[in-house]
This record gives structure tokens, C-alpha cells and sequence, in this order.
């Protein structure tokens, strides 16, 4: 082969090979399809007291850190009743932020509440996630309700219960007063102005009743200077059976009902 031919042939060789290693830089430098990018933080709560209730406000921000529109599709959270939020925005253009509040609401006796709230999103890298939320309010923690189950009849019976502060400030019992089910309270000092453990004891009761009472304790706690604890008590009939409102009744135990109408 002649000097000219193999020249032609060098020639003609990168010819080819020059387009295809242009149209693969092309693929290399061609701008990715625009995406939204959502990013999160908390910025702050706030500490809420309503009618003696409390209630803690969460303060979250958002903002699209991508280069087109982010939609917000959804906002749930796991305690229904318990929280509400608000969020100011659903679609954010590039570079937008939007304000999302989540207040938590505390039942009386709760001082502690996790919650989750899950977004969803047309984020392609992130279109959904969770925020889990921890809730502490300082006050007393203590039952709001105290259940006395299968209580045999002409029987007294007895349940202890602990109520204790949360947060820095403790607090110490002024007053126990009782309604008329109950026989005693016993409080004692598991420690000094911070946890105290509670027997309470009902009186006997006859069968076919089901019972209702409370337990008001005076405190000297700002804004607590009395919570009530609801008691609730089933008595089992001589037959075995559970009677009284609400609750499955031996068909065998006598009907004062029916009784009053003969």
C-alpha cells in the first residue's frame, strides 16, 4: 500500500469517528429535565393556654430548592382530634418558601404527645416523608380517668394511681376532697414536691349498680389548683355476671325494672 493510500485511509477512519464522539458529548452536556426539590426545617414552637387547656403551636418552613414548581399534595397526621395544622402555601415556585403550624393539644391530665405528620409532594427524589413531633407541656400528669373492673359486690376495693410534675416547677397537695362512693385517699410522697402515689378505695356496693364518682385534688400548682380524676366502677352480681349501665348483665339477676312494675 502506497504512502497516499494509507493517508486516505487515516483520513477517511476519523471521518467516522469524529461525528459519534460529538454526538456523545452532546449526550454528556445536555441539561437534566427541571425537578422540584423540597427542603424542611423547624423554626420554632410556641407554648398556648386556652380556657386551662395547653396547647404547643410547631413552626415549620419549607422551600423549593429546585428548578420548577413544587406542589404540596398532602398533609396527614397520625392524632386526628388532637392537632390541627396550617399551611400557607401548596405550590411553591423556584426558590418559594411556605409556613406550615402544627398545634398539638393536650387533654386534661397529659403533659406528654407524639404525633406524626406525613407530606407528600411532587418531589421526584423525596414525594414523601415524616415528621415525628415530640410535645412536653409542663403541669401535672396524672389520669383523667380511673376504671374499677368486675368489683364484687358488698366488696370494697382499691386501685393506686401516681400523679407527678413535668417541667421544672413541682407542686405539693393542699385538699383531697371525694364524692360519696368513695371510702378513703391515701396520698403518699414518692418525692417531695414532684411524684406522689394515690390509693383510692371505694366503699361496698350492693349489686346491679354501676358506679360513677371523683377525686378533686386542690394543688398549689399556677393554673392546676384543682384537677379532677373520674372514677368509673363495675360490680359483679353474686351470680358471677357484670350488671349496671352499659355493661353485659346475667339474664339470670333479678330486673328491678320488672320488679317496680309487678
Amino acid at each position: 500500500m502506497t504512502g497516499l493510500e494509507r493517508a486516505t485511509q487515516m483520513i477517511g477512519s476519523k471521518a467516522v469517528r469524529l461525528p459519534l464522539l460529538l454526538f456523545c458529548l452532546l449526550l454528556l452536556v445536555r441539561p437534566a429535565a427541571a425537578t422540584p426539590r423540597i427542603f424542611w426545617e423547624k423554626t420554632g414552637e410556641k407554648r398556648i393556654f386556652e380556657g386551662g387547656a395547653q396547647k404547643i403551636r410547631h413552626l415549620f418552613r419549607f422551600r423549593n430548592e429546585g428548578d420548577s414548581q413544587l406542589r404540596i399534595e398532602r398533609v396527614r397526621r397520625t392524632c386526628g382530634s388532637c392537632s390541627v395544622f396550617n399551611l400557607s402555601r401548596k405550590t411553591l415556585a423556584p426558590g418559594a418558601e411556605a409556613q406550615l403550624e402544627i398545634e398539638v393539644a393536650f387533654g386534661p391530665g397529659e403533659t406528654v404527645k407524639k404525633t406524626y405528620v406525613y407530606i407528600e409532594s411532587n418531589d421526584p427524589a423525596n414525594p414523601f416523608f415524616q415528621i415525628a413531633l415530640e410535645s412536653e407541656a409542663p403541669g401535672i400528669n396524672y389520669p383523667a380517668q380511673v376504671f374499677f373492673e368486675n368489683v364484687p359486690a358488698h366488696t370494697p376495693a382499691a386501685r393506686s394511681i401516681e400523679i407527678f410534675a413535668v417541667g421544672e416547677r413541682g407542686f405539693g397537695i393542699r385538699e383531697i376532697r371525694t364524692g360519696p362512693l368513695v371510702e378513703s385517699v391515701r396520698a403518699d410522697t414518692i418525692k417531695e414536691n414532684r411524684r406522689y402515689r394515690l390509693e383510692i378505695r371505694l366503699k361496698p356496693r350492693p349489686p346491679v349498680k354501676f358506679g360513677q364518682d371523683y377525686v378533686k385534688i386542690r394543688t398549689d400548682y399556677p393554673g392546676l389548683e384543682e384537677i379532677e380524676i373520674r372514677l368509673y366502677a363495675s360490680m359483679v352480681s353474686s351470680a358471677g355476671g357484670v350488671s349496671g349501665e352499659g355493661r353485659p348483665r346475667d339474664p339470670e339477676a333479678p330486673d328491678p325494672k320488672r320488679d317496680r312494675r309487678r
